[in-house]
């Protein structure tokens, strides 16, 4: 889509210089008790020395007891009551800022914010001298802090302004640093003055406003919102000190000079103090905006009274077209742009955009100046891009001779999130302008991805007019990148930086670039934060070999990394591979310089050190490999100038050129906290110095400094004065792991067991070794690795492999050469092929037969799908079973076994053979062999006589099995019976058939199957006594009429109530009493009068057995307390 007009925002705020504001007061800080001398400190207008560095503390408490409150901060003075030699002062410079957690200057305050007052020359004058503080506000608690820096460039007059001063303070109000030197503002030293004195400090406090709140941003139409619409919603701000619960806010349209009638909308709610209401909709605008409409906004009557401060009531705002779209500049057909220059004017005449905004830039040259200004509404999302639009095989040339509008190629204004890809810069001229690129007034992520940069500049000239990229320190330029790209010529390839110490560049990056032939350095930083310089090459052929950095930091915060970069050239330069001066890593957040090759020095008589480390704390310098050449003894491999809380673990020093590899000078106070598994080797006399003593051997040197102890010193043999790849077995594997590198400058994985020494992990021929004989798993692969190092020559595998690597899956014996710089080696290793789970082939298992099924696999953990956790397992039936099963190596194999089984001979019980007719007999065990007792070998028989059948089959797994079955002859039975009474009872009695079932009825509900049933009736009368009789032949009914005269209604006494049953009976009788006396005894008497049995009734339900007994009728005596009671028993 191109073309496309959308709207964006440009927001101005209206002051009215006739409003005025509530009156300020002047509080005086501190009772005088004296003042300073043209030489004595503190003073804030000073040069005795140079340069100085203070900060003067105002308890909040202080403040108050002079009567202030809470408000604005809008001045502060010191009073001067002579100003002796003092000079004007260069770079001067005002922070302030306001604290709840600093009681005493113990140390330096940090993060002080941006400054209030300069960078400027400033003469100081006698009386209070006064100095304008824009927009800060006090609490009515906080402590405040006061920095005041100056950096005078040499000696002028010499002398300090003398100012009144408090002195005997209660605590630290005052801290010093002063030098003869330039660049003082930041340092983080601190020379003596008493910190119990401060000078006389004025404070000017503006009350704050009970009812005040002002419009801050148009929400719509707005900046983030390009289709512009016609509703109308803006933010307000509560700046009073009360909460604001109403507010009239008003809007009008302008166009073309001409205002629309003015809307009013009436907010209602609750704000606290500070507190802010976002897209809060006022209306909409009927007839919809257009380009250049300005929209006038203003609040009043906050909370329904007059607005304490009226000057921040209105704000005004201009509408802008934005672009958007992709477009292609220059080629032959489908051309938006012929040039570049007609493509920055069209996003220029825009001033923002509404979406990314893409120029694909064809082949060809292009020339011309170019600036991005002011370019609104861009984000990560939302980029501006110029791109060579074949990717990586792209062939653009930006270039310019003239540089007719100033010192750049192509500048970026005000204009963030703007990338460059594929395209390459030149800046073509002779002259002193010779930056390629300019990224100023807080542009933020700025890209450069596979570019070239390029300008003519070899000069020494150390000023940053000459650098290829430059970004401004007077402004914020957060988020440059430069990934992938080469940088030629030019004194620096990048020169960025913040403000100061306190308000520093964030986010840059520097990844797998290279910087040639710049004559200063590759990259110079100043006051950044969040700052990563990685994975590339620094080298130059520049003659330029003093004070020479390839890479420089000074002043960085927080993370800093400089990792896996390579620097260093044949002719010697740089004098210094990284150079870094104050920079303050934190406790968490250690500056790291890692795994890098450093190669310096040369023949030419200079100061040339590997890292150099000038008042930094924190800083961690780990794997890295220096090389100093040369014939220059001052030299050194690691020198550490102060700071503190720094570590030089693992690194590969040689100092070829007669040097030191270590020089320490400690902080009083802030020793280096770790130095140790170093090789340090030095072909001069001293291995080290330490605070500026020599030591001329190692055990000498872990002496003086406590440290070192597994440190050695051995020639490293470098494969040459810059290629800082080692041979020396004795680096190998004699390191201390560190969590922060685990990779080497190859970006090969270092050994987590013991690392090498230095930035390259290599394996040295003696200790060459592909690994030990191991086993693998059924269809793993396992990687074998040949190489001794990256810089392998030569790798030839017993596979026929010709690579480093090898992925290997079958077991066998694998042999690899290998050979590179330092020699060659062979070594040879046992691939095994784990045990793997075998249950066998399916199989067949005859019946009632038992089956050991083996894992096949010894020391391993099992699991059946039938739940056992055993390396075998038994079945004794058809089945599917599996196992799978975890050796020792964590091996997990798997296997499955079909179980079938053969059929037993399965023929029925013994059967009757009914007269006329057969018997089928049938084994049930399909197809095999069958051998039957009669001769037969069917496999199934007819029966039609008598007799026994047996059966012996063999199936087709060879599986045997027999069985019989006996045949008699029968016929269909004869159901009639007969029947006999005995007392109450009637004993039934019928024939007797094998095989057969019986079922009566006794025609009063009860039935029996057994042959001969004894029944019990319910009492006299005529019962239909049915029987019936079942067997293989056929089944037989018969019936008969009984008549009963006693029933079980009989066996009743009408007084006692008493019940004997069963009766006749064959095994026990039941005694229960219904009745209301209570049987105590009971006495039974057989037929010859003699006492059988004599038992006491414990209960009204009671049961006696008759096991004892004979056949016979017996005679029952009942005795109970009011009665005895007769009755018969009948045993059968």
């Amino acid at each position: 889509m191109k073309n496309l007009l959308y709207i964006a925002i440009i927001i101005s705020t209206l002051l009215s210089p006739n409003l005025v504001r509530a009156q300020a007061v002047d509080y005086t800080i501190g009772i005088p008790t004296g003042s300073n001398g043209g030489t004595g400190y503190p003073s804030p207008f000073a040069n005795w020395f140079w340069g100085t560095r203070q900060q003067y503390l105002i308890l909040g408490s202080e403040l108050t007891a002079a009567g202030a409150t809470k408000g604005d901060i809008t001045e502060i003075a010191f009073n001067v009551l002579n100003v002796n030699s003092c000079p004007p002062l260069q770079g001067y410079t005002v922070w302030v800022k306001t604290t709840s957690s600093t009681p005493s200057l113990l140390a330096w305050e940090t993060n002080m914010g941006s400054p209030v007052y300069g960078p400027t020359t400033y003469t100081t004058t006698p009386g209070w001298n006064s100095f304008a503080i824009p927009e800060f506000s006090w609490n009515g608690s906080d402590n405040i802090v006061i920095e005041i820096c100056s950096n005078n460039s040499s000696y002028l007059t010499n002398g300090n302004a003398s100012v009144q001063w408090t002195s005997g303070l209660p605590f630290n109000g005052s801290r010093t640093y002063y030098a003869d030197s330039p660049g003082n503002c930041g340092n983080t030293g601190s020379s003596f003055v008493t910190g119990t004195t401060r000078p006389i400090i004025r404070v000017r406090v503006e009350p704050p406003f009970a009812n005040d709140a002002n419009p801050t941003l148009l929400d719509r139409p707005g900046a983030a919102i390009c289709d512009a619409g016609k509703d109308v919603a803006i933010s307000i701000q509560n700046t009073g000190t009360k909460n604001l619960t109403s507010l009239d806010i008003g809007w009008q349209v302008i166009r073309n000079n001409n205002p629309f009638p003015i809307s009013n909308y009436v907010w209602t709610g609750n704000l606290p103090t500070n507190g802010e209401e976002n897209n809060i909709q006022v209306g909409n605008f009927a007839p919809g905006f257009l380009k250049g409409d300005i929209l006038k906004f203003w609040t009043s009557n906050p909370n329904g009274v007059i607005d304490s401060l009226v000057e921040n009531d209105t704000i005004y705002t201009e509408l802008r077209e934005g672009a958007q779209g992709e477009y292609n500049v220059g080629g032959i057909f489908n051309i938006d742009f012929s040039t570049v220059e007609l493509a920055v004017n069209f996003v220029d005449s825009f001033g923002a955009v509404c979406d990314s905004l893409i120029f694909n830039v064809r082949d060809g040259v292009y020339e011309g100046q170019f600036e991005l200004i002011d370019i609104l509404n861009t984000a990560p999302s939302r980029p501006i891009i110029f791109r060579g639009d074949k990717g990586a095989n792209s062939n653009v040339t930006i270039i310019d001779s003239t540089l007719s509008k100033g010192n750049y190629l192509f500048k970026i204004n005000g204009t963030s999130n703007v990338y460059f890809e594929n395209i390459k810069l030149v800046n073509a001229s002779n002259g002193s302008n010779n930056r390629v690129i300019v990224v100023e007034n807080n542009s933020e992520n700025t890209h450069f991805i596979n570019c070239t940069l390029e300008n003519n500049f070899s000069g020494l000239d150390s000023s940053s007019q000459h650098s290829i990229i430059y970004s401004s320190n007077q402004t914020l330029e957060n988020g440059l990148s430069v990934i992938g790209s080469t940088l030629i010529g030019g004194n620096y390839g990048v020169y960025s930086g913040g403000l100061n110490p306190d308000t520093t560049e964030m986010d840059i990056l520097i990844d797998n670039s290279v910087f040639q032939n710049q004559s200063l350095g590759g990259v110079y930083l100043e006051n950044v934060e969040n700052t990563q310089i990685q994975n590339s090459e620094f080298t130059s052929t520049s003659t330029n070999l003093l004070g020479t950095s390839a890479i420089s930091v000074n002043k960085s915060r927080g993370v800093l990394t400089i990792t896996g970069n390579t620097i260093g050239s044949s002719l010697g330069w740089p004098s210094t591979g990284i150079n870094l001066n104050k920079c303050q890593g934190l406790p968490l957040t250690n500056v790291l310089i890692a795994n890098n090759f450093i190669a310096v020095g040369s023949s030419f008589p200079t100061n040339q050190i590997g890292i150099l480390s000038d008042t930094s704390v924190f800083v961690n310098m780990y794997n890295n490999s220096i090389a100093v050449n040369g014939n220059e003894i001052n030299s050194s491999c690691v020198s550490i100038l102060g700071g503190g809380n720094n570590k030089v673990v693992n690194n590969n020093l040689a100092n070829f050129a007669g040097g030191v590899t270590l020089n320490y000078q400690e902080s009083v106070g802030f020793p280096i906290f770790e130095s140790n598994f170093n090789n340090l080797f030095t072909n001069g006399i001293n291995i080290s110095t330490y605070n500026k003593a020599s030591y001329i051997s190692l055990p000498q040197w872990n002496k003086a400094i406590l440290d070192d102890n597994n440190s050695v010193s051995v020639n490293p043999n470098f494969y040459s004065t810059t290629d800082l790849h080692t041979c020396n077995p004795a680096l190998d594997n004699t390191g201390k792991v560190i969590s922060a590198v685990l990779k080497d400058i190859d970006d090969e994985n270092r050994n987590i067991s013991h690392f090498d020494i230095g930035a390259d992990e290599f394996t040295s021929t003696l200790k060459f070794n592909i690994g030990q004989d191991t086993t693998i798993c059924d269809g793993e692969e396992i990687l074998l690795q040949g190489n001794l190092n990256f810089n392998d020559n030569y790798t030839a595998w017993s596979t026929g492999d010709s690579s480093s690597q090898i992925l290997v899956s079958m077991p066998g014996t694998y042999t690899v050469t290998s050979s590179n710089f330092c020699g060659s080696a062979t070594d040879t290793i046992v691939i095994s092929l784990a045990d793997f789970a075998a249950l066998g082939s399916d199989t067949n298992i005859c019946a009632n037969q038992t089956l050991t099924l083996n894992s096949g696999v010894l020391n391993a953990s099992y699991n059946w799908n039938t739940g056992e956790t055993t390396s075998i397992k038994n079945v004794s039936e058809a089945g599917i079973y599996s196992v799978t099963v975890t050796d020792n190596n964590n091996c997990i194999t798997s296997d499955t076994i079909y179980v079938t089984q053969s059929l037993a001979v399965d023929l029925p019980n013994d059967t009757s053979l009914c007269g006329g007719k057969s018997i089928f007999l049938d084994p049930k065990t399909g197809s095999g062999i069958y051998s039957w007792s009669n001769g037969a070998t069917t496999s199934t028989l007819l029966a039609n006589t008598s007799g026994n059948y047996a059966v012996t089959f063999t199936d087709l797994f060879g599986c045997s099995s027999s069985g019989s079955v006996n045949v008699i002859s029968s016929s269909i039975p004869n159901a009639k019976f007969t029947d006999s009474t005995v007392a109450q009872t009637t004993i039934f009695t019928s024939n007797y058939y094998p095989n057969a079932t019986y079922l009566w009825d006794f025609g009063d509900g009860k039935t029996s199957t057994q042959q001969n049933p004894v029944h019990l009736f319910p009492g006299p009368g005529s019962y239909v006594i049915t029987l019936q009789i079942t067997n293989d032949c056929g089944a037989n009914f018969y019936s008969k009429e009984h008549g009963v005269a006693l029933g079980v209604s009989n066996l009743i006494s009408d007084k006692s109530n008493v019940l004997i049953f069963p009766n006749p009976t064959s095994e026990y009788f039941n005694i229960q009493n219904n009745g209301e006396n209570k049987i105590s005894e009971v006495k039974v008497y057989n037929t010859e009068g003699r006492l059988v049995l004599n038992k006491v009734v414990l209960s009204d339900n009671m049961i006696i057995k008759t096991s004892g007994f004979a056949k016979g009728v017996y005679s029952i005596k009942l005795i109970s307390t009011n009665e005895i009671i007769n009755r018969k028993l009948i045993i059968q």
